[in-house]
């Protein structure tokens, strides 16, 4: 089984972020750093949603999406961990993947509130962020 051994958080991508996206407004940087948040924790409930159901296809559209907005906002770990979830759920998951499946969504569950929290914080100080 695979995991995640990137970084959780990427400074330097989220400055990027903060400055190329957002063009150095706080205001819209820190409803963004929620919607992110929002984003993770909604993601999340749909994979284990679809996990339950076997709905691989959501499944896999869900990691996808988890997977880009982690890329954004700068969790390299979170991303990585969303991918190899996507290209396991591609066309399906077979009985054998299962536990690979589940140890990575459980994983991936929490390096993702680990990033949550990150942001969390950075939100209560953007200033090292937006100027």
């Amino acid at each position: 089984m695979t995991k995640s051994s990137s970084q959780l958080f990427s400074e330097k991508d989220l400055k990027v972020f903060a400055s190329e996206i957002c063009a150095g407004d706080e205001e819209i940087f820190l409803e963004l750093l929620e919607d992110c948040q929002s984003d993770l924790k909604q993601h999340l409930a749909n994979l284990q949603e679809a996990r339950s159901t076997k709905d691989w296809k959501t499944f896999n559209r869900s990691a996808h999406t988890l997977k880009s907005t982690a890329r954004t906002f700068g969790s390299p770990s979170v991303a990585d961990l969303a991918l190899q979830l996507e290209k396991l759920a591609e066309g399906g998951v077979l009985d054998d993947e299962v536990d690979q499946v589940d140890s990575l969504t459980i994983e991936l569950k929490k390096t993702s509130n680990q990033f949550s929290s990150i942001l969390g914080d950075i939100a209560k100080n953007p200033s090292d962020y937006v100027s």
